[in-house]
């Protein structure tokens, strides 16, 4: 998911998004949207990307390391001075990581196996609409019998008539 640049269009939709456009200038991106993709190691991201990847770098390494160090220049001088033109994510990745990633790709798919590998090893059941989940296989056989439901039923993002 990462390496392909997938991100849902669920939620925010499938726009073009305008900086200088009334109806899409800001966007608001749920901390649950499905965004994996939107790579931009190498520069700065979109508005969707930023504001999702601050969500996760605020969760990942708390407010003063990952949130702040991530959505803001905090970092900009010492970019300059290791010689790069722009504050790119890679460069706050490796910062905040301190060294441990060198892409945000690379910390994406990690934290993202840290959350599929907890999720294995066992959580506190949940009950959604009387049905209780209990372990990652019960989440992971609702959520493919959610998806063949969709399939059957929605085409082209509508419910079939």
């Amino acid at each position: 998911l990462v390496d392909n640049n997938f991100m849902t269009k669920h939620g925010p939709g499938n726009n073009v998004y305008d900086p200088t456009g009334f109806g899409t200038a800001y966007v608001t991106v749920p901390i649950t949207a499905g965004i994996y993709g939107g790579n931009t190691s190498e520069g700065a991201p979109g508005s969707m990307s930023f504001k999702h990847n601050t969500f996760r770098m605020w969760g990942y390494y708390g407010y003063e390391k990952g949130f702040l160090n991530y959505a803001s220049n905090m970092l900009k001088n010492e970019s300059r001075q290791a010689g790069h033109n722009t504050l790119g994510d890679d460069f706050i990745i490796k910062k905040v990581s301190d060294n441990k990633f060198s892409t945000l790709e690379d910390w994406k798919k990690a934290y993202f196996k840290e959350v599929v590998d907890k999720a294995k090893a066992g959580f506190n059941p949940v009950t959604i609409d009387s049905t209780t989940y209990s372990s990652y296989d019960d989440l992971k056989n609702a959520f493919a019998a959610a998806v063949e439901k969709d399939k059957a039923t929605l085409k082209n993002g509508s419910v079939k008539s």
